[in-house]
């Protein structure tokens, strides 16, 4: 069986806790194939406030411009991505981390453009997914 399990990055702000997630996302591993995706945003908050960014919401969507699509990407796919890859590794599990552009797995359209670069999902492309989890990666 498939399971995708979305994971809040509240849940992976600190070593002790990626470590605990990944003990129990490597049980499910052992029966199941598995997809994990997960988010960020506190951690990217925290990001831009210590780079003097205030982060403005609407409606609970952050307003991206292109500083904050920097930000996003080097936490969201490069910090919290790969701490979690890290921790799932050292749970023994086969892991590799990809963000939404890797490989063209997600295609977007600009939500609205008093929200900058938010978007909304119009496709996904599952191919490079179905390739990697059948090949055992979480």
């Amino acid at each position: 069986m498939k399971i995708l399990i979305k994971l809040g990055g509240t849940l992976l702000q600190s070593g002790e806790e990626r470590a605990a997630i990944a003990r129990e996302l490597a049980g499910v591993a052992l029966n199941h194939e598995l997809v994990v995706v997960h988010g960020g945003g506190k951690q990217v908050t925290r990001v831009l406030e210590e780079q003097g960014s205030v982060s403005r919401f609407v409606n609970g969507l952050r307003i991206s411009d292109e500083a904050v699509i920097d930000a996003i990407t080097k936490v969201i796919a490069g910090d919290v991505n790969k701490h979690l890859v890290s921790a799932l590794l050292g749970a023994g599990v086969a892991a590799l981390g990809l963000s939404g552009v890797d490989g063209r797995l997600t295609s977007v359209v600009q939500l609205d453009s008093e929200l900058g670069f938010v978007g909304r999902p119009i496709r996904t492309d599952g191919a490079l997914l179905s390739l990697l989890v059948n090949a055992d990666y979480v």
